[in-house]
């Protein structure tokens, strides 16, 4: 395997993340292209994973192609956004990515990330498939049911438009010029402070504002581990908090007015996307169609953020259900709905 050129930078925060972390590390050494740099930030554990970082140094030193590894201490715990602040001072490729301790990608994760990049240079954001799953089983999160690693393999990547099988998309590759361009005075809110509005969606939302294009990467899979223990599952999330601080985000990133309002209408958007299957949950059947036609033209006309790729599929979805009684009918006994 000839050696490629280094494109990006891998960001794992740790924090008494022994438990979970030799999946993550176990995954990066299996890739098949070695073209990234992995940078570690243990964010003040009380329980270190030096050892095992010494461990993986040993077995990255035993690969044909060896890739660089950058392992840090700092002091104190920070908290999740602050310190994916540090790791972001330090990013120094053309691409970056977060990967939790815990979380894993599939083999040829870089290989088909770094053809997708070649072929969409004007795209600064890159999302992928992601499956949630836990140590003993994968799960496809909307349809809460199980699957086996060996079942999962004959699954395609296709959303199944009756059984909410949606694939949740993440591991977000972000061209670096493109965040340091929105985010130029280190501005990274609390998530716990502001409703869950934690550093993902403050740096989306951000490159949306300011006109980045994105591009979704269906082939490569990633793993990310369903953790009663993570931030999102212990601290209950507040939307009208998270809006709030979203709104003072874009303030302090001082974008211009017709920015903003792009963001106003994008929130407005996702409210009406929302209200389709609420309606025909509720049986408004030809409330939800006409929604559902009001807002297509939108859908498809904007530059949407990527976490809408999600809704369009649920949206979709729910509007075909609306015109046909008959699958409605066999969607609320599948979820145990009651009928109307």
């Amino acid at each position: 395997m000839v050696q490629q050129p280094v494109t990006f930078f891998i960001i794992t925060t740790l924090y008494n993340s022994s438990a979970t972390l030799k999946v993550t590390l176990d995954s990066l050494l299996h890739q098949t292209n070695s073209n990234f740099v992995h940078y570690l930030y243990d964010d003040g554990s009380p329980e270190p994973s030096d050892s095992m970082i010494q461990d993986y140094l040993a077995a990255v030193s035993k690969l044909p192609h060896p890739y660089r590894v950058i392992y840090e201490r700092g002091s104190h715990n920070l908290g999740v956004d602050l310190a994916h602040q540090v790791a972001f001072r330090k990013i120094s490729c053309p691409y970056f990515l977060w990967l939790d301790s815990g979380d894993y990608l599939k083999a040829n994760f870089f290989a088909i990330a770094t053809k997708a990049i070649s072929q969409h240079p004007d795209c600064s954001l890159f999302n992928t498939n992601r499956y949630t799953y836990r140590p003993e089983a994968v799960e496809h999160r909307s349809a809460g049911s199980y699957l086996s690693q060996s079942v999962l393999r004959q699954k395609d990547q296709l959303p199944n438009f009756i059984f909410g099988k949606d694939f949740l998309f993440s591991e977000m590759i972000i061209k670096t010029a493109a965040f340091k361009e929105v985010n130029p005075n280190d501005i990274i809110l609390n998530g716990k402070e502001w409703g869950g509005l934690y550093y993902d969606d403050q740096i989306f939302y951000a490159m949306f504002l300011s006109g980045c294009k994105s591009h979704y990467i269906s082939q490569p899979i990633s793993y990310k581990l369903d953790d009663p223990k993570s931030a999102s599952k212990v601290n209950p999330l507040s939307g009208d908090l998270a809006l709030k601080g979203l709104i003072h985000y874009v303030t302090l990133l001082n974008f211009p007015e017709v920015q903003k309002q792009r963001l106003r209408d994008c929130l407005s958007l996702r409210e009406l996307i929302l209200s389709v299957e609420g309606l025909v949950l509720q049986n408004k059947t030809a409330e939800a169609i006409e929604a559902y036609r009001s807002i297509k033209p939108l859908m498809i006309k904007q530059n949407l953020p990527a976490t809408y790729f999600l809704r369009k599929a649920r949206t979709k979805r729910f509007y075909f259900l609306a015109r046909h009684p008959f699958f409605l009918h066999l969607y609320r006994r599948y979820r145990h709905l009651p009928a109307c």
